[in-house]
């Protein structure tokens, strides 16, 4: 590991460490609002899972309360260092963090259900929809959630009503804003877009725009007779 990347380290667990003073049950931000949605998606019979893009490892330990074998891969090793220090083992699920690349990582086999928040756009959007998709097993389920440009006058009302949400989000209830510590990137496809791709690819696929500057994308892998 060379000095800059033990550097970047350094300073992502010293902001990381300012948020874990924030009880993770009351941690707040747009990726966290909506992990629910995400959830809810899951078979109720989903015994693996696979968190693309897993950062600092925050779906996988809301994901261990119902699923017992669970994969979080990440480009970025000092969000697996953190994963791994903020993850425990527990008596139910020990999750495997990965530092690696979805589109290349032999995992060796597929999962009842595969997720990712915020990391679409750090990739090449239809490769990486193939790449996840490939990745699901019969009958289990992609869910994915992101960031998207706005760019016409519907997603601008989108980007209105959000940002009043956000402010109310903020002032009320036991939430606290928790600044992650991810690698930052602008999003390069459109809401429309990424409908658009989605569709293409993924017969059957679900998409819905939310008011917090995100999308979910929801596709089920029909069973093999």
């Amino acid at each position: 590991m060379d000095l800059g990347t033990k550097r970047r380290i350094a300073r992502r667990c010293k902001a990381v460490a300012a948020g874990r003073s924030i009880p993770e049950a009351a941690r707040w931000n747009h990726n966290i609002h909506y992990f629910q949605v995400l959830l809810d998606a899951l078979p109720v019979d989903a015994c693996s899972a696979l968190d693309v893009g897993c950062g600092d490892g925050m779906l996988v330990r809301r994901l261990r309360e119902r699923i017992e074998s669970i994969v979080g891969i990440d480009l970025d090793v000092g969000e697996i260092e953190l994963a791994r220090a903020a993850t425990p083992a527990s008596d139910w699920a020990a999750p495997e963090f990965v530092h690696g690349d979805v589109m290349s990582h032999d995992f060796g086999r597929t999962f009842d259900a595969v997720l990712s928040v915020a990391s679409l756009h750090h990739l090449d959007t239809e490769p990486a929809l193939r790449r996840m998709a490939g990745l699901v097993s019969d009958g289990g389920v992609l869910v994915i959630q992101g960031l998207a440009r706005s760019t016409n006058a519907r997603d601008l009302l989108y980007d209105a009503v959000g940002s009043v949400l956000t402010q109310i989000l903020k002032r009320t209830g036991s939430r606290t804003y928790y600044e992650h510590s991810a690698p930052i990137r602008p999003p390069k496809d459109s809401f429309s877009d990424i409908r658009s791709i989605a569709l293409a690819l993924l017969p059957g696929v679900r998409y819905q725009r939310h008011a917090l500057w995100r999308y979910t994308l929801v596709w089920r892998r029909v069973a093999s007779l």
